[in-house]
C-alpha cells in the first residue's frame, strides 16, 4: 500500500472517530503533500465536514468552496456546494441569500446529482 493511501486512510479514520482537530490536521497534510491525488477532492470535502461538525461554519464554507473551485468535475462537488449552503445557514440570517445562491448553483450546475433533488 502506498504512503498516499496510508495517509488518506489515517485522516479518514480520524474523521470516522470524531476527532475533529486530528481530522483537519491530517487532511490538511494530505492535501498539501498530494495536491493532485485522486483523493484530494475527498480529502478537502472531509476537512470541510470536520470543520462543520466542530461548529466552525466559516472554515467549513471555505473548504467546501475549495472543493467546488478546485475539483468542479469531481464527485464531491455537488455535495460540497450543498453543504456550503448548510454552513452558510448556520452562520445566521444574514447569510440566507448566500445560502440560497449555493443551493441554486447545485440545481443549475449539477442537475443530475442527488443533491439537486
Amino acid at each position: 500500500m502506498s504512503a498516499e493511501i496510508i495517509e488518506y486512510r489515517t485522516a479518514y479514520a480520524k474523521w470516522r472517530s470524531g476527532d475533529g482537530p486530528g481530522c483537519v490536521e491530517h487532511f490538511q497534510k494530505f492535501v498539501k503533500t498530494y495536491p493532485t491525488s485522486d483523493h484530494a477532492d475527498d480529502a478537502t470535502y472531509w476537512m470541510g465536514d470536520c470543520y462543520f461538525k466542530q461548529g466552525n461554519f466559516s472554515a467549513a464554507v471555505l473548504r467546501f468552496d475549495d472543493v467546488v473551485a478546485r475539483y468542479p468535475k469531481g464527485t464531491r462537488a455537488p455535495d460540497a456546494l450543498y453543504r456550503q449552503g448548510e454552513a452558510l445557514l448556520r452562520l445566521g440570517p444574514n447569510y440566507g441569500k448566500a445560502a440560497s445562491k449555493a443551493f441554486e448553483r447545485v440545481v443549475r450546475e449539477y442537475p443530475e446529482s442527488v443533491r439537486a433533488q
